[in-house]
Protein backbone atom coordinates (compact mmCIF):
# COMPACT_ATOMS: atom_id res chain seq x y z
CA UNK A 1 0.00 0.00 0.00
CA UNK A 2 2.76 2.48 0.95
CA UNK A 3 4.74 1.57 -2.17
CA UNK A 4 1.70 2.18 -4.38
CA UNK A 5 0.98 5.53 -2.69
CA UNK A 6 4.58 6.66 -3.07
CA UNK A 7 4.61 5.58 -6.70
CA UNK A 8 1.37 7.47 -7.37
CA UNK A 9 2.80 10.61 -5.73
CA UNK A 10 5.92 10.47 -7.90
CA UNK A 11 3.87 9.83 -11.06
CA UNK A 12 1.51 12.73 -10.28
CA UNK A 13 4.41 15.04 -9.38
CA UNK A 14 6.23 14.36 -12.64
CA UNK A 15 3.05 14.50 -14.73
CA UNK A 16 2.63 18.09 -13.56
CA UNK A 17 6.24 18.96 -14.37
CA UNK A 18 6.44 18.46 -18.11
CA UNK A 19 8.51 20.69 -20.40
CA UNK A 20 6.33 23.02 -22.41
CA UNK A 21 6.49 22.62 -26.19
CA UNK A 22 7.32 26.34 -26.47
CA UNK A 23 10.87 25.50 -25.31
CA UNK A 24 11.51 23.15 -28.25
CA UNK A 25 12.69 25.86 -30.66
CA UNK A 26 15.03 27.30 -28.06
CA UNK A 27 16.61 23.92 -27.28
CA UNK A 28 16.96 22.81 -30.89
CA UNK A 29 18.19 26.21 -32.02
CA UNK A 30 20.98 26.11 -29.45
CA UNK A 31 22.21 22.64 -30.38
CA UNK A 32 25.34 23.74 -32.22
CA UNK A 33 28.99 22.89 -31.86
CA UNK A 34 29.79 26.23 -30.22
CA UNK A 35 27.00 26.18 -27.64
CA UNK A 36 26.55 24.02 -24.56
CA UNK A 37 23.08 23.78 -23.03
CA UNK A 38 22.75 22.40 -19.52
CA UNK A 39 19.36 21.92 -17.90
CA UNK A 40 20.32 22.26 -14.25
CA UNK A 41 17.76 21.29 -11.64
CA UNK A 42 17.41 20.78 -7.91
CA UNK A 43 15.09 17.82 -7.87
CA UNK A 44 14.54 14.20 -6.91
CA UNK A 45 16.96 11.70 -8.48
CA UNK A 46 14.07 10.28 -10.55
CA UNK A 47 13.69 13.66 -12.26
CA UNK A 48 16.80 13.19 -14.41
CA UNK A 49 15.24 10.42 -16.49
CA UNK A 50 11.89 12.25 -16.48
CA UNK A 51 13.45 15.44 -17.90
CA UNK A 52 15.39 13.45 -20.50
CA UNK A 53 12.17 11.68 -21.57
CA UNK A 54 10.36 15.02 -21.96
CA UNK A 55 13.21 16.51 -23.99
CA UNK A 56 13.27 13.41 -26.20
CA UNK A 57 9.49 13.74 -26.64
CA UNK A 58 10.23 17.25 -27.98
CA UNK A 59 12.82 15.65 -30.30
CA UNK A 60 15.71 17.30 -28.47
CA UNK A 61 18.87 15.21 -28.34
CA UNK A 62 19.93 14.94 -24.70
CA UNK A 63 21.53 12.85 -21.97
CA UNK A 64 22.51 13.01 -18.33
CA UNK A 65 25.54 15.26 -17.83
CA UNK A 66 27.16 12.47 -15.83
CA UNK A 67 26.53 9.88 -18.57
CA UNK A 68 28.93 11.52 -20.99
CA UNK A 69 32.37 13.06 -21.11
CA UNK A 70 31.97 14.26 -24.68
CA UNK A 71 30.74 17.81 -24.99
CA UNK A 72 30.17 18.95 -28.55
CA UNK A 73 27.02 21.04 -28.20
CA UNK A 74 24.84 18.61 -30.09
CA UNK A 75 23.18 17.30 -26.94
CA UNK A 76 21.39 19.10 -24.15
CA UNK A 77 22.86 17.90 -20.88
CA UNK A 78 20.67 17.33 -17.82
CA UNK A 79 22.41 17.99 -14.49
CA UNK A 80 20.45 17.21 -11.34
CA UNK A 81 21.58 18.16 -7.83
CA UNK A 82 20.44 14.74 -6.61
CA UNK A 83 22.96 13.14 -8.99
CA UNK A 84 25.78 15.62 -8.32
CA UNK A 85 25.40 15.87 -4.55
CA UNK A 86 25.15 19.68 -4.43
CA UNK A 87 22.45 22.25 -5.10
CA UNK A 88 22.88 24.15 -8.37
CA UNK A 89 23.46 27.37 -6.43
CA UNK A 90 26.57 25.78 -4.88
CA UNK A 91 29.90 26.25 -6.63
CA UNK A 92 30.64 22.53 -6.10
CA UNK A 93 27.74 21.60 -8.42
CA UNK A 94 29.34 23.58 -11.28
CA UNK A 95 32.88 22.63 -10.29
CA UNK A 96 31.99 18.94 -10.49
CA UNK A 97 30.39 19.45 -13.92
CA UNK A 98 33.36 21.48 -15.15
CA UNK A 99 35.79 18.76 -14.08
CA UNK A 100 33.70 15.82 -15.32
CA UNK A 101 32.95 17.40 -18.68
CA UNK A 102 36.40 19.02 -19.01
CA UNK A 103 34.76 22.35 -19.69
CA UNK A 104 36.96 25.21 -20.76
CA UNK A 105 36.14 28.86 -21.05
CA UNK A 106 32.89 30.35 -22.28
CA UNK A 107 32.30 33.58 -24.13
CA UNK A 108 28.81 33.89 -22.62
CA UNK A 109 26.85 32.10 -19.94
CA UNK A 110 23.07 32.55 -19.98
CA UNK A 111 21.00 31.39 -17.03
CA UNK A 112 17.24 31.17 -17.48
CA UNK A 113 15.67 30.27 -14.16
CA UNK A 114 12.72 31.06 -11.92
CA UNK A 115 14.81 30.45 -8.78
CA UNK A 116 11.64 29.09 -7.16
CA UNK A 117 9.54 32.19 -7.89
CA UNK A 118 6.95 30.26 -9.91
CA UNK A 119 6.01 27.89 -7.11
CA UNK A 120 2.28 28.36 -6.71
CA UNK A 121 0.45 29.44 -3.60
CA UNK A 122 2.00 29.90 -0.22
CA UNK A 123 5.02 27.68 -0.81
CA UNK A 124 7.89 29.04 1.31
CA UNK A 125 10.28 28.14 -1.51
CA UNK A 126 8.85 31.08 -3.49
CA UNK A 127 9.35 33.71 -0.79
CA UNK A 128 10.99 36.79 -2.42
CA UNK A 129 14.03 36.84 -0.11
CA UNK A 130 14.73 33.16 -0.79
CA UNK A 131 14.32 33.65 -4.56
CA UNK A 132 16.74 36.59 -4.52
CA UNK A 133 19.23 34.63 -2.40
CA UNK A 134 19.18 31.66 -4.80
CA UNK A 135 19.66 33.99 -7.77
CA UNK A 136 22.69 35.66 -6.15
CA UNK A 137 24.15 32.31 -5.07
CA UNK A 138 23.78 30.92 -8.61
CA UNK A 139 25.50 33.95 -10.13
CA UNK A 140 28.32 33.77 -7.57
CA UNK A 141 28.76 30.00 -8.05
CA UNK A 142 29.02 30.27 -11.84
CA UNK A 143 31.33 33.29 -11.57
CA UNK A 144 33.68 31.51 -9.18
CA UNK A 145 33.88 28.30 -11.23
CA UNK A 146 34.01 29.74 -14.74
CA UNK A 147 35.56 33.13 -13.94
CA UNK A 148 32.79 34.77 -15.91
CA UNK A 149 29.72 36.71 -14.78
CA UNK A 150 26.61 35.01 -16.19
CA UNK A 151 23.69 36.79 -17.81
CA UNK A 152 20.67 36.00 -15.62
CA UNK A 153 17.17 35.96 -17.03
CA UNK A 154 14.57 35.77 -14.27
CA UNK A 155 11.76 33.67 -15.72
CA UNK A 156 9.18 35.02 -13.27
CA UNK A 157 5.55 34.44 -14.21
CA UNK A 158 4.06 37.06 -11.91
CA UNK A 159 0.41 36.25 -12.62
CA UNK A 160 0.80 32.87 -10.87
CA UNK A 161 0.79 34.42 -7.42
CA UNK A 162 -1.06 37.66 -8.09
CA UNK A 163 -4.36 37.70 -6.18
CA UNK A 164 -5.52 40.61 -8.37
CA UNK A 165 -5.46 38.51 -11.55
CA UNK A 166 -9.05 37.63 -12.44
CA UNK A 167 -8.43 35.21 -15.34
CA UNK A 168 -5.29 33.39 -14.23
CA UNK A 169 -5.22 30.96 -17.17
CA UNK A 170 -5.40 33.61 -19.89
CA UNK A 171 -3.02 35.99 -18.08
CA UNK A 172 -0.55 33.19 -17.39
CA UNK A 173 -0.52 32.05 -21.01
CA UNK A 174 0.02 35.58 -22.29
CA UNK A 175 2.81 36.33 -19.80
CA UNK A 176 4.47 32.92 -20.31
CA UNK A 177 4.59 33.34 -24.11
CA UNK A 178 5.99 36.86 -23.70
CA UNK A 179 8.76 35.53 -21.45
CA UNK A 180 9.60 32.76 -23.96
CA UNK A 181 9.91 35.41 -26.70
CA UNK A 182 12.18 37.49 -24.44
CA UNK A 183 14.42 34.47 -23.82
CA UNK A 184 14.68 33.89 -27.58
CA UNK A 185 15.61 37.55 -28.13
CA UNK A 186 18.26 37.39 -25.39
CA UNK A 187 19.86 34.23 -26.73
CA UNK A 188 19.64 34.92 -30.46
CA UNK A 189 20.47 38.63 -30.48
Amino acid sequence: MLQASASKFVDDYFAYGSIDVDWKNIFTGLQTSDTLVIVATDNYAEATDHIIAHLQFLEVSCCSALATEIVDGTQVLVANSADLGFYKSNHSFWGKLKTHLRLGEFSTIFVVDDFGFNEVGFDIYSEPDKVKKRSLEMSEALSSVFDYVPVLFNFFVKTLNDPETSNISESYTREYKTLIAEVEKLIYK
